[in-house]
């Protein structure tokens, strides 16, 4: 399960602000295999700050782009990718990768966010806007409600709706960005 805050949602325009993670493993959270990880920026975070509640400051003292990639792609490595939109996800981190290593990251990957519009749809409910965000998505299967906008809480929230789907049936076909 990834996850990732950035200062808008135009991969040209906008930064990647932090990035979170966690394994799912045999339909378990490892949560000691979750991490959050502060991008170091010099840019400002400016009204996005407002949303996801990370300051200049602490960017300041975050991680370097490049490691974090490689830490992120060190531990993707043999699992399957999930996110909640998976779409804008990606093309943040696409970008990060192709510039840090040349080549952007390509993998196949589970969106949680297609399986409820998915679902929506087998129902010929065509969803109201808003309806398929993480928190209405984990409404509908009575799971908890989180403080959202911190990547790697946004990470579990997303393994959690992830196994809610599998109980309920959802199949997990994988997709290629």
């Amino acid at each position: 399960m990834v996850d990732c805050e950035m200062t808008g949602l135009d991969a040209t325009k906008h930064e990647l602000l932090s990035v979170g993670w966690v394994q799912l493993t045999q339909q378990c959270i490892d949560m000691h295999s979750a991490k959050h990880r502060l991008v170091k920026s010099g840019a400002s975070v400016g009204q996005s700050a407002t949303i996801h509640l990370i300051r200049d400051c602490e960017l300041q003292m975050g991680h370097n782009i490049d490691d974090v990639l490689c830490e992120l792609l060190t531990d993707a490595r043999g699992f399957l990718p999930v996110f909640h939109h998976a779409s804008l996800d990606l093309a943040f981190l696409n970008g990060a990768v192709e510039h840090a290593f040349g080549a952007p990251w390509w993998p196949s990957y589970v969106d949680t966010l297609l399986n409820e519009k998915r679902l929506s749809e087998r129902h010929t409910e065509v969803p109201k806007s808003g309806a398929l965000t993480l928190a209405q998505s984990r409404r509908r299967y009575n799971l908890p409600d989180y403080q959202g906008h911190n990547a790697v809480v946004d990470a579990i929230a997303t393994a959690e709706l992830l196994l809610a789907q599998i109980k309920k049936g959802v199949t997990i076909s994988p997709l290629w960005s």
